[in-house]
């Protein structure tokens, strides 16, 4: 996924904050069929940079988006950032109009908002580009890398390439060496988008050689991690490990705990696809006793409740999952706890023997669908409603079980979401056979089909061995068609 750049402008020319770039993970689509990834949002974090910095009172604005923004509450931040961007073009201050503009695209991107998202990063670099403005290079770099996110995520791949390449060039004319790299590393995403493996690992061996030569440091560890999840998802494991265990390397010699939980959750992953479900255990247990956040304690103890599930260790899930509950039912409601509320039901639902009683399950994701409409995620909301009905299925409410569904698919058709269309569309199928409705659940199995195909081809663009398991996974869904249509062949003949 992409590397956000975020600077926050100061009221001084040329003063500015030098963001570190962190990783935007979103909802995992290889997982569609099986298990959602919480999805942690873009970071913003803020570092200190050389020359004098100016600290002006409006710019508290900004930080306070930036902090609702760092939480999960997308529509909470996106309010704070138009407000602003209203404040300064009152004030005529066109420089933070346009960095609160380009803030409030990516808050628009989260939410799925994309003709808003679209507009507001549009207007901010008219702004930024105006010969008449005197604009900061990582300024404009920083919302260039905006326009590139979601040029990528509306299927631009080719167009978000190109606004990489420009927003690295400001970066280099800005003398940010880390800022070139962010974007040289959202490069080689685009060009796998593209099918260009052989350019992305060479891009991607470029940075590698690049971040070696720079001396020590948290930005350097962070950019480390950064890289090795680009490898991971380019389906290079064995790169992906060593680069992420010399970032876990410079941050303990440094005794920088800041990412270190989430350097350890990466080589847990990495460990997984090695197929060293120990070791992955292990590093998960280390990220959650090395994480600072609640947020980062619980993704860790997610990854270890799946491995579990996975294994069906009953006892460690016992114990493991009342606390994971308990979590979240503390935790103020934001995007991860929607998401993980999601991943703890749909890890219990498997087993016979109940781990927690079906009603604190369905407790949890009613709350889970309540949270998402008042984030406005509606992403979210179609994946808590598409697993409350899973959770309906399982105690044979058929008519509870085909509302939540038909909502869910509904939100996914809007979304034009490949991956949860599939997924309520099988879904619903299944449903509507079981009640002997045999055409509508025809028609459900086909746009589930349909949708799946699109996905593959994505899948595809992303990482050429993932197409494997996917296969494994889509397999039931074809497989139960073709028997329903069989099945009603079969009829017709009597």
């Amino acid at each position: 996924m992409p590397l956000t750049l975020i600077h926050s402008r100061k009221k001084t020319v040329k003063s500015y904050w030098n963001s570190t770039f962190k990783y935007v993970v979103l909802v995992a689509i290889g997982l569609c069929l099986t298990l959602i990834s919480i999805p942690a949002q873009a970071h913003l974090s803020l570092s200190s940079s050389s020359g004098q910095v100016s600290v002006a009172s409006s710019t508290r604005g900004l930080e306070q988006g930036r902090i609702l923004y760092e939480e999960g509450r997308f529509a909470e931040a996106a309010e704070v950032w138009k407000e602003m961007a209203q404040i300064y073009e009152e004030r005529d201050d066109r420089l933070n109009q346009a960095l609160s503009l380009s803030y409030l695209s990516l808050a628009h991107q989260e939410l799925r908002q994309w003709v808003e998202a679209k507009q507001t990063i549009e207007k901010s670099l008219s702004i930024l580009q105006d010969p008449d403005i005197e604009s900061d290079a990582v300024l404009l770099a920083q919302a260039l890398n905006t326009q590139a996110n979601l040029l990528l995520h509306t299927g631009q791949s080719n167009s978000a390439l190109e606004t990489w390449q420009q927003a690295a060039g400001y970066y280099q004319q800005a003398g940010d060496s880390l800022g070139e790299l962010g974007s040289q590393i959202n490069q080689a995403q685009a060009l796998q988008t593209l099918g260009f493996y052989r350019r992305s690992k060479q891009q991607l061996e470029a940075v590698n050689q690049r971040l070696a030569e720079l001396p020590d440091s948290t930005l350097k560890a962070a950019g480390l991690r950064q890289l090795g999840v680009a490898l991971q998802r380019a389906g290079d494991v064995s790169g992906s490990r060593e680069i992420l265990l010399e970032s876990l390397a410079i941050a303990e010699r440094l005794g920088a705990r800041v990412d270190k939980s989430a350097t350890l959750l990466s080589l847990g992953q990495t460990a997984m696809d090695w197929g060293d479900r120990q070791a992955a255990l292990t590093l998960f247990e280390q990220a959650e006793q090395a994480a600072l956040t609640s947020t980062e304690q619980l993704q860790a103890r997610l990854n270890r409740l799946r491995l579990y599930a996975e294994e069906e260790k009953l006892n460690q899930l016992a114990a493991l999952a009342p606390q994971i509950y308990q979590q979240l039912t503390e935790l103020s409601p934001n995007h991860d706890s929607v998401y993980a509320s999601i991943n703890l039901v749909a890890n219990l639902t498997h087993f016979n023997q109940p781990i927690l009683s079906l009603q604190q399950l369905s407790q949890l994701l009613a709350s889970a669908v309540q949270s998402a409409k008042d984030l406005q995620d509606p992403q979210a909301e179609a994946y808590a409603l598409n697993q409350w009905g899973k959770l309906y299925i399982q105690t044979q409410q058929w008519t509870e079980a085909q509302s939540l569904t038909r909502q869910s698919l509904a939100i996914a058709r809007t979304l034009q979401s490949d991956d949860i269309t599939s997924q309520s569309a099988w879904q619903l199928g299944q449903i509507l056979k079981q009640q002997g409705k045999s055409k509508e659940a025809i028609a459900a199995y086909t746009e589930a089909v349909s949708s799946l195909q699109s996905l593959r081809r994505d899948l595809a663009a992303v990482n050429p061995n993932i197409q494997f398991s996917f296969r494994a996974s889509i397999e039931p869904v074809y497989r139960e068609l073709v028997a329903l249509l069989l099945m009603i062949i079969q009829i017709q003949r009597l």
